[in-house]
């Protein structure tokens, strides 16, 4: 939707230097194909993909502006390790990082 393109926009500046997360948008209209492999329904529909959510992704639900689309980045896919808060990381991950 044309109304939630400067919240899509300005969630992509925002995470653009993150290298785990890419943020994109297909046209469903120019590319039917794609669509119909991700079995797109409805317009716009939002997906993300981890490791858990497999080639298919899952939909998102949550508040469509671009305060919701970050935290629900922040909380549900920036949550893996990374050197910044090692928390995050598995026992294994933590003692790799530590020996470098």
């Amino acid at each position: 939707s044309a109304a939630l393109a400067p919240d899509w926009e300005l969630l992509s500046t925002h995470f653009h230097h993150n290298p785990q997360l890419v943020i994109g948008k297909v046209d469903c209209t120019a590319d039917r194909h794609l669509c119909s492999e991700m079995k797109v329904e409805s317009f716009p529909s939002f997906r993300f993909f981890t490791e858990a959510t497999g080639d298919l992704g899952a939909g998102y639900g949550g508040v469509r502006d671009f305060s919701g689309f970050r935290q629900f980045a922040e909380e549900h896919i920036l949550r893996g390790c990374q050197l910044a808060v090692l928390q995050a990381c598995t026992d294994r991950e933590q003692a790799y990082v530590i020996k470098q």
